[in-house]
């Protein structure tokens, strides 16, 4: 663990960063695990190095961390909320790769998403979106509530929620979410309304993934 920034007496981040570039190039599967399992050291500082170090990961190479996704799901509860915000990202970057256990405690992810910060906030619109473009029990629960952040979230958030959520987007459903962003288009700035307008074009020529 001698790699991580509270090791060197620093808070400076861009060695946690390092350290997951390190990791997706070697794939160290014995390293990543001794990070997931600091992700409970009492330390906090430790602690916060290591959420960092596998979310950075998981921009890279998802895959690699997708395997400790209990460990995050546990840390939704935590009373620290670096690690909550930083355990929903991770679980957003893992969702494809493991979409059943995210549909399992889906109710505990709805919880954090409705007691946590904006920065959980954002991590769980994606994890929204993988569930209810999944087959799984929870995918139309998923939808509705995305609808539902969308019919009731501040404007400003309307942009970024809304590229996010085009994850899951179908000719099934994309009635349902161009008339929710046609509602709310006259309450968005000049810019707001721009990105909003990528999104619109998008299910205009019907671009779903």
């Amino acid at each position: 663990m001698e790699f991580l920034s509270s090791a060197q007496n620093t808070n400076v981040q861009q060695a946690n960063i390092d350290l997951a570039k390190m990791l997706a190039e070697s794939k160290d599967a014995n390293l990543i695990r001794e990070i997931a399992e600091n992700l409970h050291n009492k330390d906090k500082a430790v602690a916060g190095d290591c959420i960092k170090v596998l979310y950075e990961l998981g921009k890279l190479k998802p895959e690699l961390i997708a395997g400790y996704i209990a460990d995050y799901l546990e840390l939704l509860s935590s009373k620290n909320n670096r690690m909550v915000w930083g355990a929903m990202y991770a679980i957003a970057q893992s969702a494809p790769y493991r979409i059943k256990e995210v549909n399992d405690n889906f109710n505990m992810i709805i919880k954090a998403y409705e007691t946590g910060s904006v920065i959980t906030i954002d991590s769980a619109i994606v994890v929204f979106a993988n569930v209810a473009k999944a087959s799984v029990p929870n995918s139309k629960k998923a939808f509705d509530i995305i609808i539902k952040h969308l019919k009731t979230c501040r404007p400003k958030e309307i942009p970024q929620h809304s590229k996010k959520a085009f994850l899951c987007i179908n000719s099934e459903n994309c009635d349902e979410f161009e008339s929710v962003l046609t509602e709310r288009y006259s309450e968005l700035s000049a810019s707001q309304k721009k990105r909003v307008d990528k999104v619109l074009a998008k299910i205009e020529k019907k671009e779903f993934k």
